[in-house]
């Protein structure tokens, strides 16, 4: 049915079964994988590790799947269409139900053609900009006109520049609180009167801060201008932690739902082939039909319990265990072994290597019949194993590394405003396209076939994905799986392609690459010409193309850092700022960094949130792990510049004897604590009375309030724009502080000199000053010595 060839299956020996890396790492598995992109291992004879979850007690919870919404054509089509529906809803028209127009005849037939009339999807006609072709061809010429100035508008909207944006904005931007009814643009809550609210995200605007201002309140429904885009594009999967599940409850209701679709889709036949669900499958997510779109599935993925016996299927030291169950213990492939197996460079991650969440720690995946994960590939490009413990099969594509990019070109051909929106959409593992259609829109575009190869998992099987290979599959029923990342020597050469295309997409890095390419030269020039190292039963050309690809990538690292560090411009910005020794600096913080190190880590691969203290130093700008020297920006020393500013000026403007200002019986002295104004009047109140600084419920004014509000053509009032400012500086201040006592790094930024370079211009160089700081791992010099020593000769960077 679909457009993939079956991947290979390996059956390794049980020698080459006891060294997992090493056995891949052959030039024979390599170009296998290469070409194929994703493999199958089935272990040696015997080879069955017990499964050490207790089924009853084992619990997590699902996220909830609506497969229709997983298509990238109908989701694209479905935020587009939202936002031309809001359109029409501002101009108080009626509402388009799918999106799709009639055409009065089909395109290029006879004037006296009678058949069945098209539809074409508006969305549709947008990407293809061919929209003069259709004029005179809307069954609904009114419909035409509308979708004809929408297009205006989006037009002039995408020409808009938007604003350069100062790095103490931005600063300010990541740790600032905002106020439920604040205003979106300048984060005030003044003149509550003309603040609207947009009828689709909920979202807080003054009148006045719209472009073009507004003078009157809308008659109609009013939207903000991201809401007649069609949204931010954002998309996720709806996590559902109500409804906690065992294995074994998920298990029966999974077989209850599997009667229930065998009966509904499958003619009562209890045992459909897989070929039989993948079909069905992806009609249900391609489907435009009312009834199956609103199709769910639960799944659980993700899962990574951290209690004892809790982290892994295989059994562990942590696991009670009987004694013939030994043998699995130290396996290389068992799951919770293998990051760190002989050979995988993951071993070289020397900073909390064993605290990536899904990469070094494995992932549990409980699936259902239809549940499904999306194209994707693996953080750093890495390779990952995946093993399945039992029930149904998981069914799999993949598409080689050297065909990657064609796919990603089709996928923003057919929805370039929604990339626009979410450059980093195919990181987020949330959008699916058939295999067919794939390989349609390549032929259509290349002219070419592109490689899809699919694999039938089954439990006691392992499937092995290559570096930079997309992936994406679906399980045809109640399975239980497990996952996670390693690597091997010939990896490397893709890691710094990874961290390279990450950066325009600002995905944030799971760990440092330089440090481990720097812990893997350490390594090579310690264990120089010694016999018991892990490499020497390796293939030559494979370490010496290892140690060829290090040496290189950082050397061009260290070029790119002389070439920044020597620019004027840097030197200027940095000049007289305190330097800070990183050496000096991770030791002083060593022991109590590791006695209140977060636990818990989120989103995909370990993430921290931004409120916890991470383990890493990253880049504001790229999300990327500066190297060898970079830029701190503390917020609280920049607020209380700003606080101190503030306060000289009133000073200034103190009463002379000259200048004796009326007397005012309102509150005499104030401060602001998280939207509550603390008020202490001298006369009629005692000190520490509240008063709530919120808005009345009744004043910001959706359509129903609006009409009532018109009339009223509430008078602007004054606006003391300093004194707003300040109160909201006072309020982070106190957060800064209350939250640095627990992570010592809130409301600290850095960046890395390249982002250093591009944004030099939006420093304001006197704040500076007073709240940068330099940090300094490694001098130039120091580096150049390093890498002479490394190659035993004198080398010019």
């Amino acid at each position: 049915m679909l457009h993939t060839q079956e991947a290979p299956t390996l059956y390794p020996s049980e020698e080459e079964f006891s060294d997992p890396i090493r056995y891949l790492n052959t030039k024979e598995i390599i170009s296998i994988g290469e070409q194929y992109g994703i493999l199958k291992i089935k272990p040696p004879r015997g080879w069955q590790p017990p499964f050490a979850l207790n089924p009853d007690t084992f619990r997590f919870h699902t996220r909830l799947q609506t497969l229709s919404e997983l298509s990238l054509t109908n989701r694209s089509r479905l935020f587009w269409l939202n936002g031309f529906n809001n359109y029409l809803r501002m101009k108080g028209k009626e509402q388009l139900e799918t999106g799709f127009a009639a055409l009065k005849r089909p395109i290029g037939e006879h004037q006296n053609y009678t058949g069945a009339k098209k539809e074409v999807h508006l969305y549709d006609l947008y990407v293809e900009n061919e929209v003069s072709y259709y004029r005179g061809k809307f069954e609904d010429e009114a419909l035409y006109r509308d979708f004809v100035q929408y297009l205006r508008f989006l037009k002039n909207k995408g020409e808009e520049k938007p604003s350069r944006t100062s790095v103490g904005s931005q600063m300010k931007e990541l740790f600032k609180k905002k106020k439920s009814n604040a205003c979106e643009k300048c984060g005030k809550l003044d003149e509550p009167d003309t603040i609207l609210i947009c009828d689709d995200c909920n979202r807080n605007f003054h009148m006045r801060c719209l472009d073009p201002v507004l003078k009157e309140v809308p008659d109609t429904d009013w939207f903000c201008d991201d809401c007649l885009k069609g949204s931010s594009a954002e998309y996720g999967f709806e996590e559902d932690f109500e409804s906690i599940y065992t294995i074994r409850e998920f298990a029966r209701e999974c077989d209850a739902l599997k009667t229930q679709y065998c009966n509904e889709m499958f003619n009562g036949n209890m045992n459909p082939s897989v070929d039989a669900i993948e079909k069905v499958f992806w009609r249900l997510v391609d489907t435009q039909d009312e009834e199956d779109e609103d199709f769910e599935v639960r799944y659980g993925a993700d899962i990574h319990n951290d209690g004892p016996g809790e982290v892994s299927g295989f059994p562990t030291r942590s696991h009670p265990f009987k004694e013939e169950y030994s043998k699995y213990l130290d396996h290389p492939f068992n799951l919770t072994n293998l990051p760190f197996a002989r050979g995988s460079l993951l071993s070289y991650i020397k900073e909390n290597r064993d605290q990536i969440s899904g990469m070094t720690i494995p992932w549990m995946y409980i699936g259902s019949m239809f549940s499904t994960f999306c194209w994707h590939k693996e953080d750093h490009y890495t390779l990952s194993a995946n093993y399945c413990h039992m029930g149904a099969t998981k069914k799999w594509y993949g598409i080689p590394a050297a065909d990657c990019e064609i796919f990603e070109s089709v996928c923003h051909d057919l929805c370039p405003d929604y990339f626009s929106k979410q450059p980093d959409l195919l990181h987020q593992l949330v959008s699916l396209l058939s295999p067919d259609r794939i390989t349609e829109l390549v032929r259509q575009k290349f002219g070419r076939k592109i490689r899809i190869f699919s694999v039938n998992q089954e439990p006691n099987e392992f499937v092995i994905t290559f570096p930079k290979v997309y992936h994406a599959g679906l399980n045809c029923g109640f399975n239980v799986n497990e996952a996670v990342n390693f690597t091997m020597p010939y990896w490397l050469r893709y890691g710094k392609q990874a961290i390279d295309e990450y950066k325009p997409v600002k995905k944030e890095n799971v760990f440092n690459h330089f440090k481990l390419l720097r812990n893997i030269l350490d390594d090579l020039r310690a264990n120089r010409g010694m016999r018991d190292v892990w490499w020497t039963d390796f293939e030559i050309s494979s370490i010496s193309s290892m140690m060829k690809t290090a040496l290189v990538d950082y050397l061009t690292a260290v070029r790119n850092y002389k070439a920044k560090i020597s620019s004027r411009e840097i030197q200027s910005l940095l000049h007289g700022l305190e330097v800070v020794d990183y050496q000096d600096y991770i030791k002083s913080r060593k022991e109590d960094h590791l006695s209140r190190r977060a636990d818990k880590l989120f989103g995909r691969k370990g993430t921290m949130s931004t409120e916890e203290e991470a383990d890493e130093i990253i880049c504001m700008n790229c999300k990327a792990y500066p190297n060898f020297k970079w830029l701190e920006l503390d917020m609280q020393k920049k607020v209380q510049l700003d606080i101190d500013k503030y306060n000289e000026l009133q000073e200034s403007l103190l009463p002379t004897p000259n200048h004796t200002p009326k007397q005012d019986h309102a509150a005499s002295f104030f401060r602001e604590e998280d939207g509550v104004i603390i008020i202490v009047d001298g006369d009629d109140e005692p000190p520490g009375k509240r008063r709530s600084n919120e808005p009345d419920e009744e004043t910001p004014v959706r359509k129903s309030r609006r009409l009532a509000k018109k009339s009223e053509s509430p008078a602007p009032q004054p606006i003391d724009e300093a004194k707003l400012e300040h109160e909201a500086n006072l309020s982070l201040l106190r957060r800064i502080k209350r939250r640095r006592k627990q992570f010592p790094n809130y409301g600290k930024v850095y960046m890395c000199l390249n982002c250093l370079e591009q944004r030099l211009d939006d420093f304001d160089r006197d704040q500076l000053k007073h709240c940068g700081a330099v940090f300094l791992e490694n001098e130039f010099r120091e580096l150049e010595n390093y890498l002479t020593d490394q190659l035993g000769a004198e080398i010019e960077i």
